[in-house]
């Protein structure tokens, strides 16, 4: 364990303490990037054939041009970030089958049966004092390596010093799309080990694989590095867009509308960077 990299994380189950009105919000903004992925393939019905064209220090032509060739680099990855989004998401973009089914506070039971065909549950204690084990109580108890080859490397404590304290141990997280990985799952208060089977259905295994992709855990450092890319690129091409549609309407530039369209352009191409680069600084 001293050797290898542990993630320790204490926290509750992170659907109990989710807020639906910042999701709202992306899930929003994820429909209307999907819309606009489809939208700007049939409105540019030789993107594929003008991609291989650039023509340079041509105006409102290479912006044009410019504007194909990083939209079709972009776009599986635009498309596969939206879409997969939304699969996350959809309880809030189209919710009336899960309310129907489990009510309006099943979202949680929803995605605990998705993942799991059972629960573990610690058993009461007869004690209303509720004292954790040490950690080398669990550590015996675990292997260093999955059959497999799996490397341990997260664990994770949920409703720590209650009687219903969990420890789960899980092997190569961030190393497999579908997150679903070895576990063991130990009552905190006694060490005793639960049985927690996986959902390991079709179905179930979609689902986890587009949160898998989205999330991007499976990815080595160099295809983060392509993704982080990709994102450049796609600004570029919004950049490009953006800037293309200002000199078609060069004429109207005494308009108010211009003005707010060319003014909220600087503003979030220039000031949107500086902002998000100033928080993460601080």
């Amino acid at each position: 364990l001293a050797t290898n990299y542990v993630e320790i994380l204490i926290t509750s189950h992170y659907l109990h303490s989710h807020h639906p009105s910042p999701s709202t919000i992306v899930a929003i903004v994820s429909l209307i990037l999907l819309i606009s992925l489809i939208t700007g393939v049939i409105t540019h019905k030789k993107i594929i054939k003008e991609f291989f064209v650039f023509r340079a220090f041509k105006g409102q032509r290479s912006l044009l041009d410019l504007h194909h060739i990083t939209g079709v680099i972009t776009f599986p990855f635009y498309l596969m970030m939206a879409f997969t989004g939304l699969l996350i998401l959809f309880y809030l973009v189209l919710p009336w089958g899960l309310s129907q089914q489990y009510g309006k506070a099943g979202i949680p039971q929803f995605y605990n049966e998705m993942q799991f065909l059972e629960l573990a549950k610690p058993k009461q204690s007869q004690s209303s004092a509720a004292t954790m084990q040490p950690i080398e109580s669990f550590i015996k108890q675990i292997p260093t390596k999955t059959e497999s080859g799996a490397i341990l490397d997260k664990f994770e404590v949920q409703k720590p010093n209650t009687a219903g304290a969990m420890v789960t141990f899980e092997y190569n997280y961030k190393n497999i799309i579908t997150l679903n990985t070895p576990q063991y799952i130990f009552s905190a208060n006694t060490a005793e080990l639960l049985a927690q089977p996986r959902n390991l259905s079709a179905i179930a295994q979609l689902a986890s694989s587009s949160y898998g992709i989205h999330l991007g855990y499976f990815a080595s450092n160099w295809i983060r590095f392509i993704l982080a890319v990709m994102g450049v690129v796609g600004c570029v091409m919004l950049a490009a867009g953006a800037l293309l549609w200002q000199k078609k309407r060069i004429k109207e530039q005494h308009r108010f509308s211009y003005k707010l369209v060319q003014h909220l352009n600087c503003f979030t191409f220039l000031g949107l960077p500086l902002a998000c680069g100033s928080y993460l600084l601080a």
